[in-house]
């Protein structure tokens, strides 16, 4: 399941190479329409490792490889949107998504989620700001 979420941020981060920041916000829009939907059960690698603490659990060790690949991934399109510490950036925005899939089941289409596309605009504009 996460490997095709892993695909599907892949996917929309091809969309217009020449946009990074565009193709992120995109996302974004997408993930939020889908986080805050009634039957929305939050992050599935996320979930796993909240189930499984035990780090040498096999659903522990997945889900910490899944969302260590995804971190490089933000780091890979805050380096590509410019940004001057690309890593940092990556991480402002992966704590920002978790809140989203921890907060869209909880509170749904009113909830905390609902300013992650302000926030996310906020960071990455600090983080591109030279």
């Amino acid at each position: 399941m996460d490997e095709e979420g892993l695909a599907r941020f892949d996917a929309a981060m091809a969309a217009d190479p020449s946009d990074p920041r565009g193709c992120f916000h995109n996302w974004l829009v997408d993930l939020l329409a889908k986080a805050t939907k009634p039957d929305y059960r939050g992050c599935g690698t996320t979930n796993a490792a909240v189930e499984y603490p035990d780090k040498g659990h096999p659903a522990r060790k997945i889900s910490s490889d899944i969302k260590t690949r995804f971190r490089a991934k933000l780091g890979g399109a805050a380096a590509a949107m410019g940004a001057r510490e690309p890593a940092k950036l990556g991480d402002a925005l992966m704590l920002l998504l978790e809140g989203v899939y921890a907060s869209g089941q909880l509170f749904g289409e009113g909830g905390p989620a609902r300013v992650v596309i302000e926030a996310a605009d906020a960071v990455i504009d600090r983080y591109l700001a030279r």
